[in-house]
């Protein structure tokens, strides 16, 4: 029996699927989800969702708007495995059985995460000192979710390539894009749910001071990553929406 949690009944499978892409999401209702949804100003599990307008840590709805454009089309996500288009002779059912067998090789497990910087921009990032060595847990999980859905990822375009060549790449990060089709994965990976697009150096200090007080609620409140979230694009450039959530299953040991 499939292990798939039913999404939202307003969340369909677009009958076209540009791009999916495996990300871990917070329950929605949770805390994060919330806070998150209200953050960038859109609930990517319920599109139609219309939230009331409101000010976080002294930012309205369009200040923030302005700072979260690009975050916002993504939603509330860490990426586990980047953005792919289909590769031939594949089909979603068969990524929705790789997708189950993966979700029930991992235990699940809390992780006490902060508001902070990520180089320029903001996220909601795991805590160094939490005591209980989280980075295995999510190294293991990012790197077979990257590997083992691999075979159904299309190699990216010259374009594509380009383009995330353009930010300018270690010789790291360019073998693991040659490889993987991305270049923050496997060791290069930082687990991360963004919260910002990048930033002006000017305008780093009072926004992270703006989100921190508007995250004093989640104080002392983990994530559960609970279970892995299928995200789809349906057509090129629109907002990805949350299809799916694959319950973490394995016993912990």
């Amino acid at each position: 029996m499939n292990a798939l949690i039913s999404p939202p009944p307003a969340v369909l499978l677009p009958a076209k699927v540009h791009r999916y892409a495996v990300y871990y999401a917070p329950a929605a209702g949770s805390p994060h989800a919330e806070l998150g949804a209200r953050w960038l100003g859109r609930d990517a599990w319920q599109p139609g969702r219309l939230l009331a307008p409101v000010t976080l840590g002294g930012l309205g709805d369009e200040t923030r708007a302005a700072l979260c454009r690009s975050a916002r089309r993504y939603g509330l996500h860490a990426t586990l495995k980047p953005p792919f288009e289909m590769a031939e002779g594949c089909s979603f059912e068969e990524l929705d059985a790789a997708l189950y067998a993966l979700a029930g090789r991992h235990a699940p497990f809390v992780l006490p995460v902060q508001a902070a910087r990520l180089h320029n921009f903001l996220a909601w990032r795991p805590v160094a000192s939490a005591g209980t060595d989280p980075d295995k847990r999510l190294m293991d999980l990012a790197s077979d979710c990257v590997q083992s859905l691999d075979p159904f990822r299309r190699s990216p375009s010259v374009a594509e390539l380009q383009r995330r060549r353009s930010a300018g790449l270690s010789s790291e990060q360019e073998a693991l894009l040659q490889r993987w089709g991305y270049p923050f994965v496997m060791e290069a990976f930082r687990f991360h749910l963004t919260l910002s697009d990048a930033l002006a150096a000017e305008q780093l200090a009072a926004v992270e001071a703006a989100l921190q007080q508007a995250c004093a609620p989640l104080q002392g409140q983990p994530l559960h990553i609970d279970a892995l979230s299928l995200f789809v694009e349906a057509e090129p450039g629109a907002d990805m929406v949350g299809v799916a959530r694959y319950a973490l299953a394995a016993e912990r040991s």
